[in-house]
């Protein structure tokens, strides 16, 4: 569906940092004119889900600090951390494994998270050995001062993550790393946010963890509108699963080209200014 045209939304699916949170002058968080637009979201009955990197206790914790209550607002609906584990908002039956496992009111979609993140852990010393040859090659080449997030976080995660010195130097070793990875003997590739890559599964992703919530849910891709401003992003931005696609002034250049190229609509406000001028544009083209 080019932007121009009438839509049906289903779901409104949004990255967190530099796309919801950023724009407000006294803190690091969500803009009033955001809040109010999803309150119209939810009202409609459209589901909002948060698509983000960031793992379920920082995302409560940020619901919490912004006042947001799932069930008195409405929203979030649903939330993907990591950038591949799904949650659904609603009451766990008594005495369930799912019960045991839910976070903040929200329950676990338990057997793909599993999947997923002992797929991602699979490989992780053997990916982690490979990247520190090349950190003392081609990688320590491209950015002498690359190195690795601290350890402990990275084995909490369960994947090779890696900061450079800019985006630039990042954007180089992204197309190295994929290179290398493209030889077909593992699953994986390189993913860059800003001047971090991190080294995933094909599994894992905001693409292809949103496509299996859509599927989970019964909600056709195309009624979904996806949103978000740096290279992680791109999986469900780039029209590959034919979600809806928007951007923030402030989204990357390959972002803003990728969200063009499927005919999305590219916001002229930065970060949460932006999100609320996508979903009222889209909200003007909604079918009742």
């Amino acid at each position: 569906m080019k932007r121009g045209g009438q839509v049906k939304l289903s779901m409104v699916a949004v990255d967190l940092d530099g796309t919801l949170l950023g724009g407000r002058q006294d803190r690091y968080g969500i803009r009033d004119e955001v809040t109010e637009s999803f309150h119209r979201l939810a009202v409609k009955g459209v589901a909002i889900s948060l698509v983000t990197g960031r793992d379920m206790p920082f995302i409560l914790g940020l619901l919490k600090r912004e006042g947001i209550d799932p069930q008195r607002d409405g929203w979030p609906r649903y939330i993907i951390a990591m950038e591949r584990a799904i949650y659904k908002w609603g009451p766990a039956a008594t005495g369930t494994e799912a019960e045991e496992e839910t976070a903040g009111g929200y329950i676990p979609l338990a057997d793909w998270n599993k999947r997923v993140e002992a797929a991602e852990r699979s490989q992780y010393t053997w990916l982690r050995a490979k990247i520190d040859e090349e950190i003392n090659g081609r990688l320590g080449e491209i950015d002498p001062k690359v190195h690795h997030i601290d350890t402990a976080l990275e084995e909490y995660k369960g994947f090779v993550e890696l900061i450079f010195q800019n985006a630039d130097y990042a954007r180089r070793a992204e197309s190295f790393l994929n290179r290398l990875l493209d030889d077909g003997a593992v699953p994986y590739r390189a993913v860059r946010n800003v001047a971090g890559i991190a080294i995933r599964h094909q599994m894992a992703g905001k693409g292809p963890a949103l496509a299996e919530l859509c599927r989970s849910e019964n909600i056709a891709f195309h009624q979904v509108l996806a949103m978000g401003d740096s290279g992680n992003d791109l999986s469900m931005l780039d029209g590959r699963f034919g979600f809806l696609a928007a951007a923030p002034a402030n989204a990357e250049i390959e972002v803003r080209q990728a969200v063009a190229r499927a005919g999305g609509y590219l916001a002229t406000g930065k970060c949460g200014e932006g999100v609320a001028e996508a979903v009222e544009f889209y909200l003007t083209r909604q079918i009742a």
